[in-house]
């Protein structure tokens, strides 16, 4: 690649000064002059003034270049551009085909090489030949300006006045002039061809020097891109590894938590309708224990009455007794019989009372031990939702982890202006192509997404997601200073021709970031409108951005 110039003569006051008067004497016109009447050098600058050239950026839109030969507005903005620019100055310069030939070859100029150059087209040479000699090229602009200033003093002349032709022997002095010019002229076409024959020299030299240093580096670099792919390869291959085995461990985790969800609600709706079966068993029990003591009230009551009449039924009958035996009756047992039988009946009943007593106790006993239970299962259930909120806390402590290192590796903390994603590529290279139609919806919300975190983070990136399509171009924009793209693939390039127009169109301070897989086309695009251009071009593989936005799908879904 032809290394840059600089322009340090354009500086310096010196060279200021004589560009001032080569303005003012309308040095700049002669030049433009000189070229429209050398077809060769016309050419030159017809081409240089092309849409695509150095030149033709200073042409206002719709113009034409044949104005520029014309005494027209067009051709006043040229001069005024040349004058004012040494770029475009030099660019004029590599236009005279002698100039961009030697320039071309490359080789050492020796001063004297001036000489071989017009008065006026020496100027284009020293200034584009010999960068930085401002010696040279200050005696060049005084050259070129006396002789512009011999021929405003020779167009001054008054061309009827005829006393210097008359003290001139005119036949004499006509033919060793034209015997003269006849030498010169042949002298300087020998003098053009053997100059000819020696740059042609110089120049195949070059050439080939040139083609073999070329060769060298392609064959370097052939083996750096073949070490590179090899280790991209291997990156590659290691990350769709670890990317299954996350992907493997996300659905272990997901069925864990599902399970674990389905658990808990199926704990809770037992632990709720046990609560509910143990409160009407409690309630249950307890009328029936109200029950029981109003019973038990009543039959000791009865009990009690009964006691009292069974002393009034000894006393009488010990007053009986006594009486009979005052009046010698002793024939008493068959009573005494049926007093024993109601005593007995009077025991069993407090023996049932009292069993019916125990039993109450201990389902009393069996209702504490079941709301105990029901109590554990909460308390279970309550430390299963803890345990469940911690591993949610933890994954998603992770996954913000993940995307934090996949965020870093993506931009290295470097703010990016423009970023221009090739949709096609993300697709077919990392996703589902059968399924495109469906995955395209979701890479555009994923990019949103992605647009609004750097948003949050105070940069103003724009994206730009182009698709390949087969259909009419158009543009949309999806929202957070995302754009949409859809491009032609067979009529105007598809998508790699779209991110190399909007690089072409971007802005020299800004910093882009190209996500892409095409090498052959974009990158090397890429990389030489970087250098030529000084714009800065970070290339990224699609592989990161898929990994950046599957893990903030990830996280968004958890």
């Amino acid at each position: 690649m032809k290394q840059k110039r600089t322009y340090a003569v354009a500086t310096t006051p010196v060279a200021d000064d004589i560009r001032q008067r080569a303005s003012d004497l309308g040095l700049i016109e002669e030049l433009l002059r000189l070229a429209h009447h050398d077809p060769a050098w016309r050419a030159g600058v017809e081409r240089a003034l092309t849409k695509d050239r150095l030149l033709g950026k200073s042409l206002p839109g719709g113009s034409k270049v044949a104005d520029v030969w014309r005494r027209s507005l067009l051709r006043r903005q040229f001069v005024q551009k040349l004058e004012d620019d040494p770029v475009a100055f030099d660019a004029f310069a590599m236009a005279y085909p002698r100039v961009a030939e030697l320039a071309e070859a490359g080789d050492e100029h020796a001063p004297d090489l001036l000489q071989e150059f017009p008065v006026m087209e020496r100027v284009l040479a020293a200034y584009t030949l010999f960068v930085g000699n401002t010696a040279l090229y200050d005696a060049a602009l005084t050259d070129a300006c006396d002789e512009l200033e011999r021929q405003a003093e020779h167009c001054a002349e008054d061309p009827h006045d005829d006393s210097a032709a008359d003290t001139v022997p005119t036949g004499e002095f006509e033919a060793q002039s034209r015997a003269l010019k006849e030498s010169q002229t042949a002298l300087l076409a020998a003098q053009k061809e053997l100059k000819g024959v020696k740059a042609e020299l110089r120049k195949s030299k070059a050439d080939v020097s040139r083609r073999d240093r070329k060769a060298g580096e392609l064959r370097e670099e052939l083996k750096a891109v073949v070490a590179e792919r090899d280790e991209l390869t291997a990156q590659a291959r290691a990350a769709h590894t670890a990317c299954e085995d996350v992907k493997r461990e996300n659905r272990r985790l997901t069925a864990l938590v599902d399970s674990s969800k389905t658990g808990l609600r199926t704990t809770e709706t037992k632990r709720a309708d046990e609560t509910e079966r143990m409160g009407r068993t409690i309630t249950d029990l307890r009328e029936r224990l109200a029950d029981t003591q109003r019973i038990r009230s009543v039959l000791e009551e009865r009990v009690t009455a009964l006691e009292e009449e069974l002393q009034d039924e000894r006393a009488r009958r010990e007053s009986f007794g006594v009486t009979l035996r005052s009046f010698g009756i002793d024939n008493v047992g068959a009573s005494a019989r049926g007093l024993q039988s109601a005593l007995d009946t009077l025991e069993r009943f407090q023996k049932g009372l009292i069993a019916y007593s125990a039993e109450q106790a201990e389902q009393e006993n069996e209702r504490i031990r079941k709301h105990e239970e029901a109590e554990q299962r909460r308390q279970a259930a309550e430390t299963a939702l803890r345990l469940q909120d911690d591993m949610d806390r933890a994954w998603e402590l992770r996954e913000r982890s993940r995307l934090e290192e996949c965020e870093r590796a993506l931009f290295q903390d470097r703010q990016v202006d423009y970023m221009l994603i090739d949709g096609h590529n993300l697709v077919h290279r990392v996703f589902r192509p059968e399924d495109e139609a469906r995955t395209r919806p979701w890479l555009e919300r994923m990019v949103e997404l992605m647009a609004e975190g750097l948003e949050q983070r105070g940069w103003d990136t724009k994206i730009e997601l182009v698709f390949d399509t087969k259909s009419s171009s158009n543009s949309r924009p999806a929202g957070h200073g995302v754009t949409v793209h859809f491009h032609n693939n067979v009529t105007e390039g598809g998508a790699d021709a779209r991110i190399l127009q909007l690089l072409e169109e971007g802005s020299p301070d800004a910093r882009y970031m190209v996500v892409s897989t095409d090498r052959r086309h974009v990158w090397s695009a890429a990389d030489q409108l970087a250098a030529s251009d000084g714009i800065q071009i970070d290339l990224v593989q699609v592989e990161l951005l898929a990994q950046y936005l599957q893990t903030l799908d990830d996280l968004i879904e958890g």
